[in-house]
């Protein structure tokens, strides 16, 4: 039996509800809520299996009272419904924590036919987190692995700030520079924009490994994962925003000790927001990019990010800071973002709109597309830093200006 909370304020509405259910077998009503507070303390009292809640609910609205049961019921499944238009709702709905979106007016054969979906969805769901668990915890009864590859985070702490751009052109400059094998990871598992950048085909993507139970499987890992330019390897994010739940931290971290030890580099692409697979990339990770632009709202969130990495004990020493200029429109300046973060930024990506622009309008990497670019160039001295080549540049250009000194001195040159 489908045990639903229904919470809207029409009474009208809620009673139309209750006349259809009594229609449907298999479905159950056990309680309703005219207002966002009561439909909480509701559903945390009765821990339906469906909760379908409207965005315009009084006092506490709709989208606050889903991401309240997503944290705390995270086995009820969720269907916000609205009046706004489909688009802009669905992806409110989709942040919030709900598995489905039905716009008002619906009909009741569709709320049934949604109720289904989310139950059968969350049935998997749990059934899939529980063997998950079991699978990580028989990886770490069996013999330790030795870990090979570097894993390399890219994150940010704001949507825009160029992070999947950089994360892209990252995995193949890293590719050119020690002509390794580097797989790119689409970890921004709601909305991920590798698959686009690139334009690359997604028939199967990480949620076939974790709804599999493959991640241990290098055979099947091999199947998921597509060629993307210059050979790099990439594994794309799920093709919908609800398959993200069937990725958890269990899952990425077998697939990702797994992908160790046959790459040499790992570039995984994260969400703009700490999840719980964020903060697990975080955690695993050997280096951490920060992305930022100069805006004030850019700048404030770079260091709202790098107070959560020192929270969670990261080593600064692992820690690069990119500044990318994506606009030139204002921003702080130099002094500014300095006094601000209390650092300098490690990296800065000048603005080239022009290449940008040419770069996602033919889904090629500004990498291949200019590498002659500035902005190629800056990403290539980020690849530099992190495989330690930086230094090497360094240390040659340092002898070599030894060596023209040296020359003059004894007259060699003019």
């Amino acid at each position: 039996m489908i045990r639903i909370l229904f919470a809207d304020e029409s009474q009208h509405i809620t009673s139309n509800v209750m006349k259809r259910l009594e229609r449907e077998d298999g479905i159950a009503l056990c309680g309703t809520a005219r207002d966002g507070e009561f439909a909480f303390q509701e559903a945390i009292r009765l821990k339906p299996d469906v909760a379908v809640i409207d965005a315009s609910l009084p006092g506490m609205d709709g989208l606050q009272t889903t991401e309240l049961l997503s944290q705390h019921l995270p086995y009820t499944g969720i269907i916000l419904t609205s009046l706004d238009s489909e688009n802009d709702a669905y992806r409110q709905a989709m942040y919030v924590g709900a598995r489905e979106f039905l716009q008002k007016p619906y009909r009741g054969d569709d709320l049934i036919a949604a109720v289904r979906r989310v139950f059968e969805f969350e049935q998997k769901r749990q059934t899939i987190s529980q063997s998950s668990s079991a699978l990580h915890d028989a990886q770490a009864q069996g013999a330790a692995q030795t870990k090979n590859g570097a894993l390399i985070t890219v994150l940010s702490g704001q949507g825009g700030s160029g992070k999947s751009l950089i994360a892209t052109n990252l995995a193949i400059d890293l590719k050119r520079l020690t002509n390794d094998r580097v797989i790119l990871l689409d970890l921004s598992l709601q909305f991920g924009d590798i698959g686009a950048l690139l334009n690359l085909p997604s028939q199967r993507t990480i949620v076939d490994l974790a709804t599999n139970d493959a991640v241990t499987d290098m055979e099947s890992i091999e199947q998921a994962i597509v060629k993307g330019p210059e050979g790099i390897d990439v594994l794309l994010a799920p093709l919908s925003p609800e398959q993200a739940d069937y990725v958890t931290t269990s899952h990425l971290r077998v697939l990702i000790e797994n992908l160790r030890q046959e790459y040499p580099y790992l570039v995984a692409d994260t969400a703009s927001y700490l999840s719980e697979v964020t903060l697990d990339a975080i955690e695993m990770s050997d280096f951490r990019v920060v992305v930022f632009d100069p805006s004030l709202t850019g700048t404030k969130n770079a260091h709202l990010f790098m107070q959560v990495l020192n929270v969670l004990n990261v080593d600064p020493e692992t820690v690069t800071l990119v500044m990318n200029y994506r606009e030139t429109g204002p921003g702080l300046d130099q002094a500014g973002i300095e006094g601000f973060l209390h650092m300098s930024p490690h990296v800065v990506i000048p603005y080239d709109g022009v290449n940008v622009s040419k770069s996602q309008v033919t889904s090629t990497p500004i990498t291949m597309l200019a590498p002659a670019s500035p902005t190629a160039a800056a990403i290539k001295g980020l690849g530099q830093r992190l495989t330690g080549e930086e230094e090497a540049v360094l240390e040659a250009a340092k002898q070599d200006t030894v060596k023209k000194k040296q020359r003059r001195f004894f007259g060699f040159a003019k």
